[in-house]
């Protein structure tokens, strides 16, 4: 099992964009490294489209209202090739996307600190792909959930 890293975590915050600032459009892009295990988090009003390449994962993640509740609204493209290959890619996801929300929770901390209310937010993982058969929407818990899977047993405080 891996466990979230916060020295392999490079945070670069928009220059129009402050670490407390702006909760409905904040965007993350987060783009791991399978070679290095290295994970790089950009924050602010647009996602870094211009980081991501075929050789990283990407996950994109938004702060929005929904029905009048604020949502961490989390992308993840599964890809245009076979089914099987989608199929491969969806388990591979699954299974490192707690540590992608993690790694997004903690490199904003002091925007969460700031915003505590947003500990118990909903985040909605919608999945795409050119199958239709692997677009849905999945609700994955609280930030706080997330939160405290860093903290525990790792000697980080709680945010």
């Amino acid at each position: 099992m891996q466990f979230f890293n916060p020295n392999q975590l490079y945070v670069t915050f928009n220059s129009h964009l402050l670490q407390t600032d702006a909760v409905i459009g904040r965007r993350y892009t987060l783009i791991s490294s399978d070679q290095t295990a290295e994970k790089f988090l950009y924050i602010g009003l647009t996602y870094a489209h211009d980081q991501i390449t075929e050789k990283r994962d990407a996950v994109l993640a938004e702060w929005c209202m929904e029905a009048g509740i604020c949502t961490l609204f989390v992308k993840v493209y599964l890809g245009d090739e076979n089914r099987k290959a989608v199929m491969q890619q969806e388990y591979r996801v699954r299974s490192k996307l707690p540590l992608a929300l993690e790694a997004i929770l903690y490199g904003d901390r002091a925007f969460l600190m700031r915003h505590q209310y947003l500990y118990c937010a909903f985040i909605k993982v919608c999945f795409e792909s050119s199958y239709s058969e692997y677009n849905r929407e999945e609700h994955w818990g609280a930030p706080m959930d997330y939160i405290l899977l860093t903290s525990l047993g790792r000697s980080l405080p709680l945010l």
